[in-house]
């Protein structure tokens, strides 16, 4: 078993050597909001785009760098990450996926994004004859992702929303029909009651003559 792993490793060695790998980035930009975390793909492959290879490439052995426009923002080399040359704004908030690069997998892990951190990523392998792979990075404010997410994804209606609102509508529509007949009822009586003190009124004015022709009588009496 150990005398197949070694010859892979020097097979895998010898194909280095003649640079039949090319380093791939993304074609499509990464996108991110400020203040989150984002993997930046970068990937050894095959210059014949064999997918299924069985053969590793084992990018531990050489020099990765990482680069935003000329800046440097990480350095792997000698089986470790070098941060003496890395500039100092990108300062633990980088990473390699070091357990993947047996497999050619070169991707950069950048926390705690912020607006400056948006460009052109270079990952670059030295030693490889197509050596670089490039990757757009591009930082939307907070706000203004979370407003997108909004417009993009509604609210979710909960469940029985819908039949509270129906009830209110219904319940306002019979505060108002009442209203209308409480009214008009009102209206209604008030002639009624005009009418019945008009003729309480009269009865009282024609009682006063009476009287008075029964006090005029009892004087012609005497």
């Amino acid at each position: 078993m150990k005398l197949i792993q070694v010859m892979l490793l020097s097979f895998s060695l010898v194909v280095q050597a003649t640079g039949e790998f090319v380093v791939i980035g993304s074609h499509e930009p990464i996108e991110v909001v400020v203040g989150d975390d984002v993997i930046l793909p970068c990937q050894v492959k095959s210059k014949d785009n064999v997918t299924q290879q069985t053969v590793p490439f084992y990018v531990t052995n050489l020099t990765v760098e990482w680069r935003l426009n000329k800046t440097k923002v990480h350095v792997y080399r000698s089986r470790a990450d070098y941060p003496f040359s890395q500039d100092q704004r990108f300062k633990d908030r980088t990473s390699l996926f070091l357990e993947e690069m047996a497999h050619g997998n070169i991707s950069l892990k950048l926390t705690n994004v912020t607006q400056n951190d948006a460009g052109s990523y270079t990952c670059i392998v030295p030693k490889l004859q197509f050596k670089k792979g490039n990757v757009t990075l591009i930082v939307e404010p907070r706000t203004t992702k979370d407003e997108k997410q909004k417009i993009d994804r509604p609210d979710p209606v909960l469940p029985g929303q819908d039949a509270g609102i129906v009830i209110g509508i219904i319940a306002t529509i019979i505060v108002i029909v009442v209203v209308i007949v409480v009214i008009y009822l009102s209206h209604q009586r008030c002639p009624t009651l005009r009418s019945g003190t008009q003729a309480h009124q009269e009865d009282n004015q024609q009682a006063i003559p009476l009287n008075h022709v029964g006090n005029t009588n009892d004087t012609n009496a005497l």
